[in-house]
């Protein structure tokens, strides 16, 4: 199935699809053919034009390659840093923490590469209108993937959820914490009381004006910080160093202009996550023809196609 070196797209595709668990279904949808075809050629007995199907099928692997190098991609920066210091203090004294900064400051990225580098953190993200009691039960129960579930036989997933979790100290990372409903907050805090787990809540600075309409729960929380205010240190000045620090990981040849339009566009609202996807953009427009030399001119394009920063 080789020639020479050269690994024939079959075998990347089949590769592919055990490494992520991808069904031919899945890959006949992705392609535009249908299952059966994707079996055949997959076994090598497929008639008619192997070439459009074996295109097809290039376009969806390298597209995927490119996706999960840049989703694969993490660096540190002073923010991250200071996130992941306090979910292992919140670990340490089993508290309930608060994580807080403008959107796109690395909140996300550091709960991600925490939970990734932490078999035993949880970590669940909340999404808009599902952000209540049952709306949290839902995505946590979820996350712990219980195995044929019976509600007559395990109880409700409120009760199953309490149960996996007493006393097991794994922490329980909150993104998009801003999300929450009282309801969902409260939840949360019974959580704690009962299960005696750590929690972390992550969110944008609207959670700290949900929180305030309760001080019963205010005064719950043990630990706080927020990851874009540095001591005797201008906020935007880390935000500078990481622009840098994120350019030269991810297009170490761009010339110094890009680098001075790159710290420019770590100011914008969305800061390093807006950044990271026009960095995306520009790479990628940079490789065609018609962009080749003009890395500068690529990343004010992408810039324009992003459109006007928006808070999340």
């Amino acid at each position: 199935m080789k020639t020479g070196n050269l690994t024939t797209t079959r075998d990347r595709l089949a590769l592919w699809m055990q490494q992520s668990s991808t069904t031919m279904a899945q890959v006949a949808r992705r392609t535009g053919y249908n299952e059966a075809t994707i079996s055949r050629y997959l076994a090598s007995t497929m008639s008619g034009n192997r070439e459009a199907v074996e295109s097809a099928i290039t376009d969806m692997l390298n597209a995927h390659e490119r996706r999960q190098t840049w989703h694969a991609f993490y660096f540190d920066t002073v923010g991250t840093q200071r996130a992941q210091t306090l979910f292992d203090l919140i670990r340490e004294t089993c508290d309930i923490g608060l994580v807080t900064s403008p959107a796109g400051m690395g909140k996300t990225t550091a709960a991600q590469h925490y939970a990734s580098t932490h078999e035993s953190a949880i970590l669940i993200t909340l999404t808009e209108g599902h952000g209540d009691n049952w709306g949290i039960i839902r995505f946590l129960f979820d996350t712990l993937k219980v195995r044929n579930y019976n509600r007559q036989r395990h109880g409700t997933k409120d009760s199953v959820i309490h149960q996996r979790l007493a006393q097991s100290e794994r922490l329980l990372i909150v993104d998009n914490a801003q999300r929450a409903t009282l309801s969902g907050l409260r939840w949360l805090f019974d959580l704690y009381d009962s299960t005696g787990i750590p929690i972390a809540l992550i969110g944008n600075p609207d959670i700290l004006t949900r929180l305030a309409g309760s001080d019963q729960l205010s005064s719950r929380i043990g630990l706080r910080t927020d990851i874009s205010h540095q001591q005797g240190r201008h906020d935007i000045d880390w935000l500078i160093d990481a622009a840098d620090t994120l350019l030269a990981e991810m297009w170490p040849n761009a010339p110094q202009e890009v680098q001075l339009l790159a710290r420019e566009a770590v100011r914008q609202e969305g800061h390093l996550r807006r950044l990271v996807k026009q960095l995306r953009i520009a790479i990628r427009l940079s490789d065609a023809p018609a962009w080749a030399g003009k890395q500068a001119a690529a990343f004010v394009e992408a810039r324009s196609l992003i459109g006007t920063p928006t808070l999340d």
